[in-house]
């Protein structure tokens, strides 16, 4: 099978898979995002590996899909309102304790 051919086939493959985790969440009125994230484990490196051709291409699809995610979020919070929620959580984290000596 040429390359390509096994290209398509893998990613036709993950699109399929995809789209029946997508109406599981949809039916159980969930958000789509932890199934995919399953999928991800379920399919990629640390369960079945089973798009070992299409590998490199959906590493820089991954990269590119991050950086579009970090862009909409950057979008989406304007700095006062960022401003805002790290007043908000700051003091939730635990302050250091000064050493005795």
């Amino acid at each position: 099978m040429s390359p390509s051919v096994a290209l398509l086939l893998e990613l036709g493959i993950l699109l399929i898979v995809l789209s029946v985790f997508g109406t599981i969440a949809h039916r159980l009125s969930l958000t789509p995002v932890p199934l995919y994230l399953l999928a991800g484990l379920a399919i990629g490196d640390g369960g079945l590996s089973l798009v070992p051709s299409s590998r490199a291409y959906i590493e820089v699809s991954a990269q590119i899909g991050l950086v579009l995610l970090l862009l909409m979020l950057w979008l989406e919070f304007s700095s006062d309102e960022f401003a805002e929620s790290l007043r908000r959580s700051l003091p939730s984290f635990p302050r250091p304790q000064p050493s005795s000596q």
